[in-house]
């Protein structure tokens, strides 16, 4: 019967989710919290500084001359440690008419790459009443989410092969913002630059409204008038930028983009369902019709340029 008022869109199967809500007694207060922190395992089976040399003078010592002077573990100025932090706030309370429930959520991922992060904040509000004795029950949530997140090229591989005996950075190299690069056909840019020059970062925002109204007929036991409405609405934008101060293939024009969208989506669903029991022949009888509405938009733009 759960999927009865879904038709086409419940062929797969309805899930029912009971989100929490509030007691009737005492005004209660919760708070709980974790942190999480992981480092990587740094030990890829790669050569490092002192071991590349050697390998060098054994297998290629004709290009000695030509190998720098520093010692540089590439992997370790790219990567971070893992961490992760969760912190869950709630307030909930009630009479025996009315309950509520106020939860607050905060969650921070960082990534193993340097820079790369998700944020994730979220609130809800949910209140149920009752009235005409308890015949009719009203149930009205919202929901709110704000999710930042830090994309971080993957440099990895990048940092794995490059040159261990090459610098960081290069002072008097002003025209790649002072990184040091090979600039020279198609080798790799300098993983640390990468990571401190380029910005790729994305925001969501949602935000999503229910109301449910249940009324109870006093003069048909088991049957009631059932009303469903909600609005979800989603926006988010990513922006990416690349200065011309970062080296990519032979030369650098710089390049930005931009991109939005926005979406929302609308359902409007009441139903009369009735509901009784045969004890003689010990079974449930349950009947449901109504009618589902449902609006879906979704728009997406955006727009890039290279220097």
């Amino acid at each position: 019967s759960a999927s009865a008022i879904y038709g086409a869109r419940a062929a797969a199967g309805v899930v029912l989710i009971t989100t929490k809500t509030g007691e009737q007694g005492k005004t209660q207060l919760s708070y709980d919290g974790s942190y999480a922190f992981s480092n990587p395992n740094m030990n890829f089976g790669f050569l490092d500084p002192q071991t590349f040399r050697i390998a060098v003078n054994n297998e290629a010592p004709q290009i000695i001359p030509i190998l720098g002077d520093e010692n540089t573990v590439w992997v370790d100025e790219v990567v971070q440690s893992v961490t992760s932090q969760n912190h869950n706030l709630s307030l909930s309370g009630g009479n025996d008419k009315t309950s509520y429930s106020i939860s607050f959520n905060h969650m921070i991922n960082n990534g193993i790459v340097k820079y790369s992060q998700n944020k994730i904040t979220r609130a809800a509000v949910k209140v149920t009443t009752k009235a005409f004795d308890d015949a009719l029950v009203v149930t009205a949530q919202q929901r709110f989410s704000f999710t930042e997140d830090n994309f971080s090229n993957n440099v990895t591989g990048t940092a794995l092969s490059f040159d261990p005996t090459r610098p960081i950075y290069d002072d008097e190299n002003a025209r790649w913002g002072g990184y040091w690069e090979w600039q020279r056909g198609l080798a790799p840019a300098n993983p640390v630059s990468t990571l401190d020059q380029i910005d790729n970062l994305g925001e969501t925002r949602r935000s999503f409204t229910a109301l449910t109204l249940t009324y109870n007929l006093p003069f048909v036991e088991g049957l009631s008038i059932n009303v469903i409405g909600s609005a979800d609405f989603r926006d988010g934008k990513s922006q990416y930028f690349r200065p011309t101060t970062h080296l990519s293939g032979l030369d650098s024009l710089g390049g930005m983009s931009v991109g939005a969208n926005k979406a929302y989506t609308y359902n409007l669903e009441p139903y009369i369902a009735y509901k009784t029991r045969f004890e003689s022949i010990d079974s449930d009888f349950e009947i449901m019709g109504g009618y589902s509405y449902q609006e879906v938009s979704q728009e997406n733009y955006g727009y890039s340029g290279n220097n």
